[in-house]
């Protein structure tokens, strides 16, 4: 009664089927077991079985099962559909070379499908391989354009293998545009890549949307500082401190350096100091408080947090942290406006009684030079180093390195005044 064979073996198949797609996978193996002992020469129960044993997460049974399906229908062996269920069953049992190669051919054999760029991206994504993950999921966005998922992973995969690259697409695309955090990732990104202005104009809306984020007003403010905008910089910084509550140091140091840049250091070493009170056990503030009295000539208050430097601080660490905070405070020292006399260099003959804070210009003119070189379009570190540089007495590298800020932000306000004042003493 072979016809009746046959018949019971549809209805188990199609039992099988139903059980799958409910995912009842269990009940469905066990259908698919008596559906081929009834009829074990049907290729369709095969590819089933294949199916089935994949969802069990048995990729070795499926990729059994597929070979007897292919021994059955020769003809339909290189059929590209198939193909795709043995690759995905390769790939799950680590036979990873072998999907590959297999995947890369029906990458050709179906140009219309994204499902083998798809697969050959998330496997070179897990090991590790980047760009060539970038380049499968460029595919798979321009054959399924809508699919908003595939975007967003391109784009975080860009943000490491190519940041303008990743730039470019999320401020192409429409979706990520009410996306905040994916807003945030593209902003951070235009910064590292020295795109500011598109960075600031990505903060401005975050700011909107999350008004109450005291990291968005810290970065926010950090960036306007970077931009020459002072004024905005101590109203995003000040507002960061307002939020964080018991994090607020870092926002407090950025205040402070803001108010150094702007001449501001009675403001600076109120803000050193409260960072300060909070940070008890940190050299940062102290210095910071010490340099904003130097520049003050408060000498009570130089020696006292010169004590806490000293108590908090190796020799070469204070060094170090003097370097870094030195050109925020010369910064201002350098800027007069245009009429009244610049801030006199200190020339060689003066080495030997100047203060020490000439080998902490020197310092930070060589540190700043070199961060020019990493970083060629920061209108801030041209700035810094004009500042070290006319410090050092080298006027005509100070004003190439303003005139340089200056070309990447024309509005730079600081770089503005400094030059001028080098130009109207000369």
């Amino acid at each position: 009664m072979n016809l009746d064979r046959t018949d019971s073996a549809r209805e188990l198949f199609d039992r099988a089927a139903a059980a799958m797609e409910a995912m009842q996978l269990g009940e469905a193996n066990a259908m698919i077991r008596l559906a081929i002992r009834q009829n074990p020469d049907d290729p369709a129960a095969r590819l089933l079985d294949a199916q089935i044993q994949l969802k069990r997460n048995l990729p070795e049974f499926a990729l059994v099962a597929l070979d007897v399906r292919d021994q059955l229908d020769p003809d339909g062996a290189h059929d590209p559909r198939y193909g795709l269920l043995r690759a995905e069953a390769l790939v799950a049992a680590a036979f990873d070379d072998m999907a590959e190669k297999l995947l890369r051919e029906l990458a050709v054999l179906l140009p219309e499908d994204p499902r083998p760029h798809r697969m050959l991206a998330a496997m070179h994504v897990k090991s590790g391989r980047k760009a060539p993950a970038a380049e499968h999921l460029r595919e798979v966005r321009r054959l399924a354009p809508k699919d908003q998922s595939v975007h967003r992973l391109l784009n975080n995969l860009l943000h490491e293998v190519d940041p303008g690259a990743a730039v470019d697409a999320a401020l192409a695309l429409d979706a990520p545009r009410g996306d905040s955090a994916q807003k945030l990732r593209t902003a951070r990104t235009c910064r590292n890549s020295q795109r500011l202005r598109d960075a600031a104009d990505l903060y401005a809306q975050l700011l909107r949307e999350q008004p109450d984020d005291a990291a968005l007003w810290h970065e926010a403010g950090e960036l306007a500082d970077e931009l020459g905008e002072s004024d905005l910089a101590v109203t995003r910084l000040a507002r960061a401190a307002d939020l964080a509550l018991r994090q607020r140091c870092p926002a407090l140091e950025a205040l402070a350096k803001v108010h150094m840049h702007c001449g501001r250091f009675t403001a600076a070493a109120v803000t050193w100091w409260r960072a300060a009170r909070i940070q008890r056990s940190q050299p940062r503030p102290w210095a910071g408080l010490w340099l904003c009295a130097h520049m003050l000539e408060r000498h009570k208050l130089m020696k006292r947090a010169r004590a806490k430097l000293e108590a908090l601080a190796t020799p070469s660490q204070r060094c170090a942290i003097l370097a870094e905070l030195w050109p925020h405070a010369a910064a201002s020292a350098a800027c007069r406006a245009p009429g009244s006399a610049a801030a006199e260099p200190v020339t060689s003959s003066d080495a030997e009684t100047s203060s020490p804070l000439q080998q902490l210009t020197s310092h930070a003119a060589a540190t700043l030079g070199r961060t020019a070189c990493s970083y060629p379009d920061r209108a801030d570190v041209h700035f810094h180093l004009a500042v070290c540089r006319h410090l050092l007495g080298d006027r005509a590298r100070a004003e190439q390195a303003l005139t340089r800020a200056l070309t990447i932000n024309p509005r730079y306000a600081a770089a503005q005044h400094l030059l001028a004042s080098l130009r109207h003493s000369a």
